[in-house]
C-alpha cells in the first residue's frame, strides 16, 4: 500500500532543512558513520530519538509534499503514525502496561503494525514468565489479561499462552 509508505515521511523542506543544519556530512574523505555507529549501540537514547521524530512530524504538513491520492485515506495513515508513538515511546522505557493501553487505543483506528505486535506479545511472554519464575502467578496472569484486553478482535489465539505456537 503506498499511503502506508508516504505515512513514513517526517519532514520536508524548511522543517527538514533545520533539522539537518547541523549534521556532519559523511563522505569518502570523512567517514564517521563508520567510527561513531557502533558506539551508539550502546546508548540508551531511542526514547530521545522517538521523541525528535515526533517533534518533526508534528509541524509536518503532508499534503504540501504529497501531491494527489486520496487526502482522506493519507490522513487517516498520517494520523495512526501519530497515535502510535506513545505506544511505541512507552514500550522503548519498558513500561509494558502503559505500551498496552496505548497500542490499544490506536488499534482503534483500524490500523496496526504487525512487527510492534510481535514485540508487544514477546515482552508480554517475557513478562509473564519472569513473574512466574519468581512465584507471582497472579502478576503473570495480569500481564496475559491486559495483553488480551489490548488484541481483543485480533487474529491471535491467546487462550493459552503457555503454547509456545501461540506466539510465533
Amino acid at each position: 500500500d503506498p499511503y502506508q509508505l508516504i505515512a513514513h515521511l517526517l519532514a520536508g523542506g524548511d522543517n527538514l532543512k533545520k533539522y539537518s543544519q547541523d549534521a556532519e556530512v559523511h563522505t569518502d574523505n570523512r567517514p564517521f558513520l563508520e567510527f561513531s555507529a557502533p558506539k551508539s549501540i550502546y546508548k540508551d537514547d531511542f526514547s530521545q530519538i522517538l521523541e525528535d521524530i515526533f517533534a518533526l512530524r508534528k509541524d509536518f504538513i503532508q499534503f504540501e509534499v504529497i501531491a494527489g491520492g486520496d487526502p482522506q485515506k493519507l490522513e487517516s495513515y498520517f494520523s495512526f503514525y501519530k497515535n502510535l508513538h506513545p505506544a511505541k515511546t512507552a514500550f522503548s522505557n519498558n513500561n509494558l502496561i502503559k505500551a498496552l493501553d496505548e497500542y490499544k487505543e490506536v488499534r482503534k483506528t483500524g490500523f496496526s503494525q504487525d512487527l510492534f505486535e510481535v514485540y508487544l506479545l514477546q515482552r508480554c511472554e517475557v513478562a509473564a514468565n519472569f513473574f512466574r519464575a519468581v512465584g507471582k502467578d497472579e502478576d503473570a496472569n495480569i500481564v496475559w489479561e491486559k495483553c488480551a484486553s489490548t488484541f481483543e478482535g485480533a487474529e491471535i489465539d491467546l487462550s493459552n499462552p503457555d503454547k509456545e505456537e501461540d506466539l510465533k
